[in-house]
């Protein structure tokens, strides 16, 4: 097709040069870790080190199975951390270091997780928040992107310890 070639660089080259896009299938992705669960609670802990390493779990096959797209993780417990980078199998020690780090606490705020979110959204970001809460997380205005999966029921949907 003749709107395909380069007439520009075909003159350069003194060869038929043709336009070549690449379509970039990959979204960004967003995980928010909501680590709340009460000292002393067994049951809590559980859910905590399996939302933990779910949220490690998705982010590692995003780490690998992605080229070019931004991820960025964030997680509220006792202190807030955050994590950015773009997909990439080497990027997987610091990303899983900070998750190692994480601890839970009775009732985090959330309000670290929304502004993280929000600061990093571009048009093609998938998000996701995993909540060890076994109430409903209320979302903030404009956060209907991001899906909600609660440590305690729709984990076993998509994963499970062993």
């Amino acid at each position: 097709n003749p709107r395909m070639i380069h007439w520009r660089t075909s003159a350069r080259q003194n060869s038929l040069m043709v336009r070549e896009y690449h379509e970039v299938r990959d979204r960004d992705l967003l995980v928010l870790l909501d680590l709340a669960a009460s000292p002393g609670d067994p049951e809590g802990e559980l859910r905590a080190e399996t939302a933990v390493s779910f949220v490690a779990t998705i982010c590692v096959d995003q780490l690998r199975r992605s080229r070019h797209s931004g991820i960025g993780v964030a997680a509220a417990g006792r202190d807030v951390a955050a994590w950015t980078g773009v997909a990439h199998p080497s990027s997987a020690e610091s990303l899983l270091r900070m998750l190692a780090l994480v601890e839970p606490a009775t009732s985090p705020s959330l309000d670290p997780l929304w502004e993280f979110a929000q600061e990093r959204r571009t048009p093609t970001t998938a998000g996701i928040l995993v909540t060890t809460r076994t109430a409903a997380v209320p979302r903030p205005p404009g956060a209907g992107w991001i899906k909600v999966v609660a440590a305690d029921t729709d984990i076993s949907d998509y994963f499970r310890l062993e």
